[in-house]
């Protein structure tokens, strides 16, 4: 539900006043109040290395909006094929997100303009049941649509099927995989129908100009500085689980992004 009964004027304020937004991401706060203090959802803060806690009422660019909380232009929704049917639950913000930049669109957040999200615990779990088996199969379908690398593609399933393993839900991944296999013609059908699915210069300026800024604001992702083998080991140790736990009672800086890329990918 929206947090206040402005938020749908603002909203649309905010899309007729700037003409370049083609989806504008909500902050999501629980349901719930804690003595009466709003708190974020931390299951729907999907914006890379940046602190929930620090960055959730503020506003910036970005790569995808959340589902749970946004509103989309419907010119700039219907010239790019709307949602793919099919993802079914999971990456299907990010599929569109893909196509919106590429078509010269931005992707804002808007801190500002706040959703209460009635949250419900015993279906936010990342890694299992159902869950993981849409995760596994549309992060399959999605890499190759997208036309990611072989080593990518194989660096994504293997994350995702040890971290099932190391959550007790490894069944669950293996059907996904399965799944995703079977829908591999499907998702070479919609990279050749669909329209704006490779990067456009357009995209990837834009894509540039949000990567210069994260390094600025000291908030790119750890995983960035790193590419091939040392990349893929550094998300085993981070997303798996299989990390060690720090010593200190503090995180150490190695440790802690594995946390916010798993909220990504989840």
């Amino acid at each position: 539900v929206f947090a206040s009964p402005q938020c749908f004027r603002r909203a649309v304020e905010r899309l007729r006043s700037q003409p370049e937004i083609g989806a504008l991401s909500f902050a999501v706060e629980c349901f719930d109040r804690l003595d009466g203090v709003a708190t974020p959802d931390l299951s729907s803060w999907v914006y890379g290395a940046r602190n929930a806690v620090e960055w959730w009422r503020k506003c910036f660019q970005e790569r995808k909006f959340v589902g749970v909380g946004a509103a989309l232009r419907r010119s700039a929704f219907e010239e790019v094929g709307g949602f793919d049917p099919g993802l079914f639950f999971l990456h299907e913000e990010e599929d569109l997100s893909e196509r919106l930049i590429n078509r010269g669109f931005a992707i804002v957040y808007a801190g500002d303009i706040a959703i209460r999200h009635k949250v419900s615990p015993e279906h936010r779990s990342a890694w299992r049941g159902s869950r993981i088996f849409y995760h596994a199969r549309n992060r399959l379908y999605l890499d190759v649509k997208q036309g990611r690398k072989i080593a990518e593609t194989l660096s994504d399933t293997t994350v995702i099927l040890l971290a099932a393993f190391r959550a007790g839900s490894l069944w669950s991944a293996l059907r996904g995989t399965a799944s995703g296999l079977l829908r591999i013609r499907r998702a070479l059908a919609a990279r050749r129908d669909q329209s704006f699915i490779e990067r456009t210069p357009e995209g990837a300026a834009y894509m540039q100009a949000l990567a210069e800024d994260e390094r600025k604001r000291g908030v790119a992702h750890a995983l960035d500085q790193h590419r091939g083998l040392g990349r893929f080991m550094r998300r085993l140790k981070w997303e798996t689980g299989f990390a060690r736990r720090p010593r200190s009672a503090g995180r150490s800086r190695e440790a802690q992004p594995g946390t916010n890329r798993m909220r990504e990918q989840t």
